[in-house]
């Protein structure tokens, strides 16, 4: 067996979940390679889809919003035209790397080996990693063999749209196997330098860097005690930092950039706000943080939202005043506030990366 993983550069959370993937058949031995669709198609088209997709999703969240609503009343053809230009290249990629598998884990690459099928009946086992709580538009375009969905209280949303329920598999959304560690929580906050008396406030928002963060950071800085520590992740996001760098005269806060790191974030924090990104958001449940989620970005996340608060794993408010009334709640009885949501992540919490790798071994075995 030889796995290529397909993944898409609109984000981190497709990549992540193609890189925890790649963690768990290099685990077992199996040869997995991963790369970026987008190589595949002209860099026009690829500046068009990527940063063109960042633009919009980070500075006009409203916008993007409107669009996802409408590709859902639309099947979204103008994204599968343009990245089936680039089946001629990935069918040759395969097949001179000789891969008989392809995951993939971001519709637009599912898309590009959908025609790369039909182009040139490509024999390869076909599957899609869905990242989100929800049956993205466009879904019922694609030729794969099995679509990995997140949880099996979604299966009827993916019937509705046209897929063969024998192809659908609940595997739970793919995160590396760290944050399934039972790492104590002292000792993430000793190797970030987090006091094991503070309270721990962890605020991020995606890779990107989107939302109502720095009036979130204002609003929690004026509501916290004076033991928390609030740590502030900005992602890709410079400008977002150095707008936040002057309330760093309050040494509650600390900011950092890009990070390696989210697990111990995560793990060392008494609670955790964030927008609703599928990755993030299983990642967090999984770690079994207390979760208050910020509505940034309107489309799929609205579901994520929907789905995590009614399963008991998250909580949100319409307001920045709202979240941190919340936040601070939680921090008034941690121990209760991780009690109410355990209930929750045992529900939800899968591991993704077992569960489609032993799916795909014992396939390809048959």
């Amino acid at each position: 067996m030889k796995v290529l993983v397909l993944s898409c550069s609109t984000g981190e959370g497709h990549n992540s979940a193609g890189n925890a993937v790649s963690e768990y058949f290099a685990l077992k031995n199996v040869h997995c390679d991963m790369i970026n669709a987008f190589s595949f198609v002209s860099d026009m088209t690829a500046k068009v889809l990527s940063h063109g997709h960042v633009f919009v999703y980070r500075n006009m969240p409203r916008l993007f919003g409107a669009g996802y609503r409408l590709e859902e009343k639309y099947p979204p053809k103008s994204f599968y035209k343009k990245m089936a230009k680039g089946a001629p290249a990935l069918y040759d990629f395969i097949r001179r790397g000789g891969y008989d598998t392809v995951v993939c884990s971001h519709i637009f690459a599912a898309m590009m080996l959908t025609e790369c099928k039909r182009q040139f009946a490509a024999d390869v086992f076909a599957y899609l990693l869905v990242t989100d709580y929800t049956c993205s538009p466009g879904v019922n375009m694609l030729d794969m063999d099995a679509y990995f969905i997140p949880h099996e209280q979604l299966a009827s949303e993916f019937t509705g749209n046209g897929i063969d329920a024998a192809r659908i598999v609940p595997s739970g959304i793919p995160v590396s196997q760290r944050f399934f560690s039972k790492k104590p929580k002292e000792l993430s906050r000793r190797e970030l330098n987090i006091s094991e008396n503070a309270d721990a406030v962890l605020l991020s928002s995606g890779s990107m860097g989107c939302g109502p963060v720095k009036e979130l950071a204002r609003c929690l800085l004026e509501s916290l005690s004076f033991n928390a520590q609030l740590c502030v992740i900005c992602g890709s996001n410079r400008r977002l930092f150095t707008e936040l760098e002057p309330l760093t005269r309050d040494k509650r806060l600390r900011l950092t950039g890009f990070t390696p790191k989210m697990f111990d974030y995560m793990n060392s924090a008494d609670v955790y706000i964030t927008k609703a990104g599928g990755l993030s958001t299983t990642e967090a449940v999984t770690v079994g943080v207390p979760l208050v989620f910020m509505d940034a970005v309107p489309g799929c996340e609205s579901y994520n939202i929907s789905f995590m608060t009614e399963n008991g794993c998250a909580v949100t408010a319409d307001s920045v005043e709202g979240i941190a009334a919340l936040s601070c709640d939680i921090l008034k009885d941690k121990q209760k506030a991780r009690e109410s949501f355990a209930a929750g992540r045992e529900a939800v919490v899968k591991n993704g990366a077992e569960n489609v790798y032993n799916y795909i071994v014992g396939r390809y075995g048959r």
